[in-house]
């Protein structure tokens, strides 16, 4: 082996667990595990249907009384997914305001 093979293999190595690193870091585990919970949310609820039976926009008190009987009335499952994907969303503002703070601009790699 060579001294440009063997530099070669070890570049390939470092930049195997770099970008390795780079995508398995927690605001990337957060941001997935959010749009895992908002795929399943969409295979479970017919959001069409939601759309067609919703109050207008503009009617504040009847668009509220109908989300909160549509998420009284669903099943635990789906409550669980939107709850869940709630705690996501705050903690992945969480991580942008940390990085915004940090970095005086909005990188979240480290």
């Amino acid at each position: 082996m060579t001294h440009e093979q063997f530099t070669h293999n070890v570049m390939r190595r470092v930049y195997v667990v770099h970008y390795l690193r780079r995508l398995i870091n927690p605001f990337t585990a957060k941001l997935a595990a959010f749009f895992m919970c908002a795929g399943l949310g969409a295979l479970t609820v017919s959001v069409k249907n939601v759309m067609l039976n919703m109050p207008r926009v503009t009617e504040v008190k009847a668009l509220t009384q109908f989300y909160m009987n549509a998420f009284w009335g669903t099943e635990f499952f789906v409550r669980a997914l939107l709850a869940g994907m709630l705690v996501l969303l705050f903690l992945i503002a969480k991580d942008a305001a940390t990085g915004l703070k940090r970095k005086k601009g909005f990188v979240l790699a480290r």
